[in-house]
């Protein structure tokens, strides 16, 4: 088993000399293992080792539980410490799922408190044959089912390519102790099913290295999920255009093969949910549906309030419904911030004396203007009738610049323009107007930026 903990630590650079690893040890034999394995070979690789234990708080030995592992851990030379979870986080919902959820979290704390680098995890081969034959039952794509992934972010598991039964087998040749949990033997939840009666069938009158095969399995689709994964984010930088909360994906982007447009309809969603996961297969179907054979005006609800509006030329995302109503014009407040109604948009401002100390990047959300050159009374508002722009030495209609960017109809109205008397000197995350440009004689900066609140 060390050889093969070895290996997998150089296979995926697992862990870079001189780095602090947290291990999450429960007292159960595969965490043990993981420690003992990563204390042998901490010397070889250069690593140190920080031990966690999660008292969750549930069964009458988790107190004896946690005193163990520290004791195991210090005789080890290991320092350890034990963090406790709220009983009161499993009155709702899943107790496995919200148990691993707090774990995470408290690991990620660790790692901020102690300087570590890496979460090293127990999770071992038949882990991962179990995760995948769960979510197969469940449904999942290729990222689902590629199960557990060797390395993720911070989180490292060493044993994902070790069978228990090498493990038990190295426990007993190195006569090491550990702690077992009785409600793991309890055919209750879905994965014990699994792992007590699916499995050993399925190896008993089908496929003796089950085991094996589904952890190649997972392999090949995280391995294909990657590739498609990255396709998408390419295609997703491409075409994806940002306005303001909104965003805008040509119909270009659904003619792109399938596996590629529904993950860029979940990188989109996500980038307005915060959380890709509440968006399902069905949900995705039905965007693509609604860009292909819909029609212009229709509007499609989603997970988390998420709207998605066909357009002439794309499919906008918006949180909520948008708004049809013209932004009410108001002032700028020089220096300070200015908020827009309904957009959820902030206008910032500040005055720079001394412009030589202060490198202001410009860009599609933020400009800088000569102060004294512009003056006084800035505001902002919707686009009204006749509105134009100057650029490159000659005024331009708002309403055309619109169409030529292809803004939707509906984000024309609520889009913000800064204007000064009856002229648009910016349309924050288009284009600004000529007007008090910076030159080498200004003296005062007026630095503008747009940003969500």
């Amino acid at each position: 088993m060390l050889e093969a903990v070895r290996r997998t630590l150089r296979l995926y650079d697992m862990i870079e000399p001189g780095e602090l690893v947290v291990v999450g040890v429960s007292g159960g034999p595969d965490s043990i293992a993981l420690l003992h394995s990563l204390y042998r070979l901490s010397g070889e690789f250069g690593f140190r080792l920080h031990v966690v234990h999660v008292n969750h708080g549930l069964r009458p030995e988790a107190a004896e539980e946690a005193a163990f592992v520290v004791r195991f851990a210090r005789d080890l030379g290991v320092s350890a410490c034990v963090r406790e979870l709220d009983a009161k986080l499993f009155r709702s919902g899943s107790l496995q799922e919200t148990a691993r959820d707090a774990r995470r979290r408290l690991f990620l704390a660790e790692c901020k408190i102690t300087g570590a680098a890496k979460i090293a995890l127990g999770h071992n081969a038949n882990d991962q044959a179990e995760t995948v034959l769960q979510r197969l039952f469940r449904g999942g794509g290729t990222g689902g089912l590629g199960g557990i992934h060797p390395v993720r972010e911070q989180v490292i598991r060493p044993l994902l390519f070790v069978k228990r039964s090498q493990i038990e087998k190295y426990l007993e040749d190195e006569k090491l102790q550990f702690r077992v949990d009785s409600s793991n033997f309890k055919p209750v939840y879905l994965r014990n099913k699994i792992r007590l009666e699916l499995i050993p069938r399925l190896e008993m009158e089908y496929n003796p290295r089950l085991v094996e095969t589904l952890g190649k399995t997972a392999m090949i689709l995280q391995e294909d999920e990657a590739y498609l994964q990255a396709e998408a984010v390419r295609n997703h930088k491409e075409f994806c255009q940002s306005l303001g909360n909104n965003f805008l994906l040509p119909l270009q982007a659904f003619d792109l093969p399938k596996p590629i447009s529904s993950r860029i309809v979940r990188l989109v969603f996500g980038q307005i949910a915060g959380d890709p996961r509440g968006l399902e297969y069905g949900h995705v179907n039905r965007v693509l549906d609604l860009a292909q054979t819909g029609q212009s005006g229709s509007c499609l609800e989603l997970p988390d309030e998420v709207r998605v509006y066909k357009e002439l030329d794309g499919m906008l995302f918006c949180r909520g419904a948008l708004s049809y109503q013209a932004l009410e014009e108001q002032p700028v407040n020089v220096p300070g911030e200015t908020r827009i109604p309904g957009l959820r948009l902030v206008l910032r401002a500040r005055l720079v004396e001394n412009p030589g100390y202060f490198p202001l990047p410009e860009g599609s959300w933020s400009i800088v203007l000569d102060y004294d050159r512009l003056g006084p009374d800035l505001r902002l508002r919707g686009r009204a009738p006749g509105d134009k722009i100057l650029v490159n030495g000659s005024y331009h209609k708002v309403k055309d610049i619109f169409i030529e960017r292809r803004i939707p109809v509906r984000l024309r109205e609520i889009s913000p323009l800064l204007v000064q008397a009856d002229e648009v000197i910016w349309i924050p995350g288009l284009m600004r107007s000529d007007r008090a440009k910076v030159l080498p004689g200004t003296t005062r900066i007026l630095e503008l930026a747009v940003s969500k609140y």
